[in-house]
């Protein structure tokens, strides 16, 4: 558990090899089988998370694909937002992407679809949202990223 009286200090920055090491690796992304319009896999009922005791998980990813969709044109919302597609332990997940550098670097571009290919990624479990709890990807580190 997170102290929320005390300040984060950056210490180091941690190098592939390190990020492998600290990778977690758990058989599924909490609970499949809950979609949303726009999404696969990428949330759950509120009821099904109760209990859940880990919120965040650190992933090796060798198939990632990002994809700008706008899900809410046909409810009057236009704006575009990044999908993360990926393939993990057999489960094809689509899940929207919030880390801030990635949506910088990836949203307004001409493309509609990247291939990122290898990289680690940060999954994060969303607080109760209208019955579901929503699966982000809130970091994606390329090797690229992870060196610079």
């Amino acid at each position: 558990m997170l102290d929320a009286t005390k300040y984060w200090k950056r210490i180091g920055r941690a190098n592939l090899s390190e990020l492998q090491e600290l990778t977690d690796d758990p058989s599924l992304l909490w609970e499949n089988g809950y979609r949303s319009a726009s999404g696969l896999n990428n949330r759950l009922p509120v009821a099904n998370a109760v209990g859940v005791n880990c919120s965040l998980y650190l992933l090796y990813i060798d198939n990632m694909r990002l994809e700008i969709v706008a899900p809410g044109t046909d409810f009057g919302d236009p704006r575009p937002r990044v999908q993360g597609i990926f393939t993990y332990r057999g489960s094809d997940y689509s899940i929207r992407v919030t880390d801030p550098l990635i949506e910088e670097q990836y949203l307004y571009g001409s493309n509609e679809e990247f291939m990122i290919g290898e990289c680690y990624a940060t999954i994060s479990l969303g607080e109760p949202y209208e019955g579901y709890c929503y699966k982000y990807v809130a970091a994606i580190i390329t090797p690229g990223r992870a060196r610079s």
